[in-house]
């Protein structure tokens, strides 16, 4: 049985070999973590979020797909094996949008506001054949699944590449490429083919899974993530918010209220700043501090590294948290100052409840008041104990506090 559209996608062999990764789970390269279901559906996101910087028209990053080099490369015409993906890059952006098309109408305008980011101009622009990346594949189902990891690095040709990866249900696993100029799941070109296999013969296809671009979606050295999950948002549009859907983390980067034609990536608006803003308040809606310093930061999802932002994105101005942007898989926890002190809410979460330094070690090192592992979304930031201070204060004016 295949869930989907409908439409008879036929499966297509890898030009390549496509290796199953149970078949050699001992590589240093594949790294396995189980998640609970709590995780995946949502309520264990903790930690000062991301809200997106004002983008400017259309994408707004100055990147290409190949790489940080300005939308415009040498300025001549792409030849060789540069004109080849360029080529193909165009292809696979005009199959994105519309009824028919990856991620259907929700990606509508995809084009139009992402083609001068997608030229590949020479050779500099191509992905990097000496560096890797990683994508995580996260298996919302219970049965154990297989994802179809397809793939262009123009150093193996121009042709997909197929990897079939093997995930235990209510799991993810993360796997190490070569670096790619296009990835996606399933098939890069056709919609409608098959994105994940379950163990008991359910097929879903890869309708939602838009592809995505080096250098516009992630980069060389950086993770990508494909889902197979509850389809609460009804991202397909056919009314059953019930059933599983496979979708990609470009899916979230080209859709949401800011819609695809001004670029809402991860579909979030970045929240208003009055001149008198505290510094607080300041880094918890932009990211910046009031000396107009970017806070660095490590690790969290990828898509913040390109767009950058502050707390507000995933947490919302008010701080009282809600579902995050990224399809709904994390559902960001109310950080007001009072919700993370009290009682009741770490009795809620099974751990001590935060004080002023449990906070500032959740922000800069990731961990809870136990000591353990915040979820992936959450970056580690670098805040001097100023800054952190500031915000710690901001978080209390949430609750109507003085501080």
């Amino acid at each position: 049985m295949k869930l989907g559209s409908g439409r008879a996608g036929c499966r297509r062999g890898a030009l390549f070999a496509t290796p199953v990764l149970s078949d050699y789970k001992d590589s240093d390269k594949i790294y396995g973590k189980e998640i609970a279901m709590k995780g995946l559906y949502g309520g264990v996101a903790f930690g000062v979020g991301l809200a997106l910087a004002t983008v400017s028209s259309g994408c707004g990053f100055g990147f290409v797909p190949g790489g940080m080099h300005g939308t415009n490369g040498d300025g001549g015409e792409p030849t060789g094996l540069t004109a080849q993906v360029a080529e193909k890059a165009l292809t696979i952006g005009e199959q994105i949008g519309g009824e028919d098309g990856f991620g259907g109408v929700a990606a509508d305008g995809y084009l139009s506001h992402m083609e001068d980011h997608m030229g590949f101009h020479a050779m500099d622009d191509l992905a990097d054949p000496d560096r890797h990346m990683t994508i995580v594949l996260l298996n919302g189902s219970d049965e154990d699944s297989t994802f179809d990891v397809v793939y262009i690095a123009s150093h193996m040709g121009i042709d997909e590449q197929v990897l079939q990866v093997d995930v235990p249900a209510s799991d993810e696993l993360t796997v190490e490429l070569p670096c790619a100029e296009i990835i996606g799941l399933g098939s890069l070109t056709l919609v409608g083919e098959t994105a994940v296999h379950l163990g008991d013969g359910t097929e879903f296809e890869n309708a939602m899974c838009v592809p995505a671009f080096l250098g516009s979606d992630y980069l060389c050295d950086s993770a990508y993530h494909g889902f197979l999950m509850a389809d609460v948002d009804d991202l397909d549009g056919d009314g059953d918010t019930a059933e599983l859907i496979v979708t990609t983390e470009a899916f979230g980067f080209h859709t949401g209220p800011a819609g695809t034609g001004g670029h809402g990536h991860m579909g979030a608006a970045a929240p208003s700043l009055s001149e008198e803003a505290t510094n607080g308040e300041r880094i918890f809606k932009t990211g910046y501090n009031i000396d107009g310093e970017r806070i660095a930061f490590d690790a969290g999802a990828p898509w913040l590294h390109m767009l950058g932002g502050g707390c507000a994105a995933c947490h919302g101005a008010d701080g009282t948290g809600g579902r995050w942007a990224m399809m709904s898989l994390q559902t960001a926890p109310d950080i007001r100052y009072s919700r993370l002190t009290e009682d009741e809410h770490a009795a809620d979460e099974g751990h001590p409840p935060y004080d002023d330094e449990l906070i500032g070690r959740a922000v800069r090192e990731g961990l809870n008041p136990d000591g353990e592992t915040l979820s992936w979304p959450m970056p580690r930031w670098d805040l001097s104990n100023r800054d952190m201070a500031d915000l710690i204060d901001y978080l209390r004016t949430l609750d109507g506090e003085s501080p």
